[in-house]
């Protein structure tokens, strides 16, 4: 529940309150004082919950949502498309710079918050080209050439 609560927060505030809030019908005094962890006088309701994800277009609660239950959040990506080698290409090139992010993270053996969270937009994006190759092999024609 401590990874979802903190997830929230640092979407709204990622996110800008004073842009979310008037979204969401809140004032965004309001928005913070809800999304904030340490505040149990004010909670989220599951309709502003959903109102997050919806506006901000940052599924990280979602995410922590699903993994607190054991599920892991797959999807959600809208797919462009691409042929399969510019597929192949595109993903190749996005797991090299996870690559490249995560070793530059974990050199100094000591992870930030800044660090852990460009390590989960890299993964992100890898895992949105990795959508994009599967749906250009299954729009390839079988048994004729492309």
């Amino acid at each position: 529940m401590e990874n979802i609560q903190q997830s929230i927060h640092e979407t709204v505030l990622e996110a800008c309150a004073k842009q979310l809030a008037p979204k969401m019908g809140l004032s965004h005094v309001s928005l913070l004082q809800r999304s904030n962890p340490q505040n149990e006088g004010h909670q989220l309701t599951f309709a502003q919950f959903y109102q997050i994800n919806l506006h901000s277009q940052d599924h990280r609660s979602l995410r922590a949502l699903a993994n607190d239950f054991g599920y892991d959040l797959v999807g959600g990506y809208v797919v462009t498309e691409k042929t399969p080698i510019q597929a192949l290409m595109d993903s190749l090139k996005q797991s090299a710079s996870t690559t490249q992010i995560v070793m530059e993270a974990l050199e100094d053996r000591i992870l930030t918050a800044q660090e852990r969270k460009d390590i989960e937009n890299a993964i992100a994006a890898e895992q949105k080209a990795q959508q994009q190759l599967l749906a250009a092999v299954r729009n390839m024609p079988i048994g004729r050439a492309v």
